[in-house]
């Protein structure tokens, strides 16, 4: 089936090959769009037709790169990327793609690089802000000032990176007043508003947190998953250890992979091994890619006497995740 338009235009007249070009357009464009509203399914249909009539253009394998990015297929998506780049050297968007690739790999040295190339190819917004949060993630805040800030005015989305910038760095009323400034023009925004609450919950005093958070408990209130990584640590410092453990233990069961892993770095900086080990193996699903996450999660167990729990657990994983394989097989070596 060819989109509307395209036979009109052969039936008027029009050549083949101008009639193949315009058909080339239209999947493009509709691919673009249904990619942007992550409509991986109907993407990956037109994707089909659209290798059909342009299999080998540079423009096409940068759309399949992208579909296999929006359907969270890494490695299919690192293959195909490095085979683009040598097909293609000079193609910003192919470099621009590698440097998502890496990001999502946490190679930020090499995402770094990429991103560089490709804003040197061809500069544009979008590859600077993802310099920018390199920059973040790399621990550089000034660079990844300079690169954000000039942003804001055309694109207020980029105040969202910048706040987690500032709070990345320690500046909690800055990293708030952009998030202010943010959500004034988009207030529907929900990754925003968790964030501020995020925000709120580590900036407010101890006793004033683990107060609110009691008051919401007793009215049958759900408690803010943004807030509980830093409720833990407010109980944890302030040397309510057996009330943290206790509501670990009652609580975990719901929470999800991600809010796990994250509370357990919380218990892990501050020493609560045993309290690090059982949430770094609840989040083991979705973290187990995550060199620094996997490196805590072992020595969290060493410390605590048990690494066994960890080498059953990477074993149960390992024929989905093969990288497994070879933490497993050193973990081993350590418990000998």
């Amino acid at each position: 089936m060819q989109p509307c338009g395209v036979r009109e235009n052969i039936a008027f007249g029009f050549s083949p090959l101008m009639a193949s070009s315009a058909l080339i357009r239209v999947l493009q464009r509709n691919l673009k769009q249904a990619l942007r509203q992550r409509q991986v399914a109907q993407a990956d249909d037109l994707l089909q037709q659209l290798k059909q009539e342009d299999p080998l253009s540079a423009a096409t394998r940068g759309l399949e790169i992208e579909l296999l990015i929006a359907a969270e297929r890494w490695q299919d998506a690192a293959r195909l990327a490095e085979q683009m780049r040598r097909l293609f050297p000079s193609s910003p968007r192919i470099e621009y793609l590698t440097g998502r690739i890496l990001y999502r790999q946490k190679q930020y040295a090499r995402a770094l690089a990429h991103f560089t190339e490709a804003e040197r190819l061809h500069p544009h917004w979008t590859v600077r802000r993802w310099i920018g949060n390199t920059h973040t993630q790399r621990g550089e805040y000034d660079a990844a000032e300079a690169a954000l800030v000039g942003l804001t005015a055309a694109h207020p989305e980029v105040r969202r990176d910048l706040a987690w910038l500032y709070e990345r760095r320690g500046d909690l009323e800055h990293a708030r007043r952009e998030l202010d400034a943010y959500l004034g023009m988009r207030p529907d925004d929900r990754a925003a508003q968790r964030q501020r609450l995020r925000l709120r919950a580590r900036a407010a005093p101890p006793e004033a947190l683990v107060e609110e958070v009691a008051a919401l408990e007793a009215l049958g209130e759900e408690i803010a998953p943004e807030m509980l990584p830093a409720y833990v640590q407010r109980l944890l410092e302030s040397g309510r250890g057996a009330e943290a453990r206790r509501y670990v233990e009652a609580r975990a069961p719901g929470w999800t992979p991600e809010l796990a892993g994250r509370v357990a770095w919380v218990c892990h900086r501050l020493q609560a091994y045993d309290l690090a080990l059982r949430l770094f193996l609840d989040g083991l699903p979705v973290y187990h890619d995550d060199f620094k996450y996997c490196s805590a999660l072992e020595a969290a167990a060493v410390r605590c006497g048990r690494p066994g729990d960890v080498a059953k657990a990477y074993r149960a994983r390992a024929a989905a995740h093969p990288h497994l394989h070879g933490r497993l097989k050193a973990l081993l070596r350590r418990i000998k």
